[in-house]
């Protein structure tokens, strides 16, 4: 009969797993876990077959950054356990942020107090703790440890003033501010779409009015593999029931290979929108913008750019390693400190809020006096840079890095102090949209879902 054991024995088991993940030893990671499993709930020794009445639960979302935010709780518990009610996963992202930096030890009391309010009502509890799909919170100590993905041959040329600037062969999109009317983005031929002049600011935009269906733009552009891009426009929807309005990025012959997708609603004034993404093995990719399905309101689109863009949110780990080279010569690899200066993303830094928009200008590359390079020379990188998921700016922590499992051994550590030894813990292997792309985790020679199984087993 399978046994649970205590929160103090579950810290115990999450420090040996960031301690066998860290030697590389990821068969012991999680044992009996896939996708979402409970790990481990209270009553030491006890079987099963012990707690067989407990089997409604509920997740007690909360932010108890505040001591009305335990009153909120509190109210919350007390009609959790008046609808009957036995156990509450709390779901609180100061329990992601414990052991760092930016963790507040005010809210450690605040947490003690409501799971201690809680078991006073007889309500168990399990913490959720280790987010490897929306990590944001605990990616805040070191935005590195995110999964990032390969950018390859990125070219710059060595300026007079000892900076670096890219060297991009992207043409501009084709009609991008619609001054040619249906020129290049009109070959899907829906209808309920036109070219609106003066609709913004005194320039014209496409308009889609009630479409009874599918009402989209297309262009197909070729691009880099493994490049970086920027795409950059304006929008703005009005009307009663907006909705099905998307800007995507496909490949240009698979659909199945999404570069990104973001998903739009009403927006009574204009607004600019910017997202990133990386073209992957594309050598063209199709931009998507429009309606999917019938939908009563008014969509409008203007001044579309696309641009490449370089080591916007670079990491820098020894699973996501930077190199600059001669593109003639690829062996003639360049040293960081003598030839160049280690190009740091700002945002990259430990902050609060990491990964809080979708794109951002990327940092100045320079070189440090004394460089080999000289103004004109053309140089190559290849580098990791992470991707935010368009509209939420998700982002998922590597699966393989040894850094992220030293901050969950700290972090699981600092969870157990204030975790009553009855609760339980479960591990957040949820919404995993990024995986195996970065060079740890490319190393290991599996798929994304066999990565994950290996985590899991």
């Amino acid at each position: 009969m399978p046994q649970y054991t205590t929160a103090a024995g579950a810290f115990d088991i999450l420090g040996i797993i960031a301690s066998l993940s860290y030697r590389n030893s990821l068969k012991l990671l999680v044992t009996c876990a896939i996708g979402l499993v409970l790990l481990v709930i209270g009553f030491t020794g006890q079987s099963i077959l012990a707690f067989t009445s407990i089997d409604l639960w509920y997740l007690h979302h909360c932010y108890l950054n505040t001591d009305d935010a335990i009153d909120k709780s509190e109210d919350l518990i007390n009609k959790a356990v008046a609808a009957g009610y036995t156990g509450a996963v709390i779901w609180d992202s100061n329990l992601n942020l414990m052991g760092g930096p930016e963790w507040n030890p005010d809210n450690a009391d605040r947490l003690k107090e409501v799971m201690k309010y809680a078991h006073k009502k007889h309500l168990k509890t399990v913490v959720e703790v280790a987010p490897f799909g929306w990590s944001n919170d605990a990616l805040t100590n070191n935005p590195s440890m995110s999964e990032a993905q390969r950018v390859v041959g990125a070219q710059f040329q060595v300026m007079p003033d000892h900076t670096f600037e890219l060297k991009s062969s992207l043409p501009p999109l084709v009609n991008g501010d619609f001054a040619s009317s249906e020129t290049g983005w009109f070959a899907m031929h829906d209808p309920n779409i036109s070219v609106v002049p003066n609709a913004y600011q005194g320039r014209p935009a496409v308009t889609i009015t009630n479409p009874t269906g599918n009402a989209r733009l297309r262009q197909q552009v070729a691009v880099h593999p493994w490049h970086q891009y920027h795409l950059s426009l304006h929008y703005k929807a009005t009307g009663s029931q907006v909705g099905g309005v998307m800007i995507t990025v496909y490949d240009a012959v698979s659909t199945d290979k999404v570069r990104s997708i973001a998903y739009l609603g009403r927006q009574d004034d204009w607004k600019d929108l910017d997202y990133l993404f990386n073209s992957a093995d594309s050598p063209e990719v199709a931009i998507y913008m429009g309606v999917w399905g019938a939908m009563k309101g008014t969509v409008q689109f203007a001044d579309v750019h696309l641009e490449e863009t370089p080591l916007v949110w670079v990491a820098h780990r020894e699973g996501a390693p930077f190199k600059l080279y001669d593109p003639e010569d690829p062996s003639k690899v360049y040293v960081p400190g003598v030839d160049y200066n280690k190009p740091i993303d700002p945002q990259m830094l430990p902050s609060r809020y990491a990964f809080h928009n979708a794109y951002h200008g990327p940092p100045t590359f320079t070189l440090p006096a004394g460089t080999h390079l000289k103004p004109g020379q053309i140089v190559a990188a290849d580098y990791y840079a992470v991707n935010p998921i368009p509209g939420q700016n998700q982002v998922a922590m590597c699966m393989t890095d040894p850094g992220v499992f030293k901050w969950l051994s700290k972090n699981a550590q600092s969870v157990r102090k204030i975790t009553p030894a009855e609760s339980g813990v479960l591990l957040e292997y949820d919404e995993i949209l990024q995986a195996n792309s970065c060079a740890s985790c490319r190393a290991k020679n599996m798929t994304a879902g066999e990565l994950l199984a290996l985590e899991l087993c």
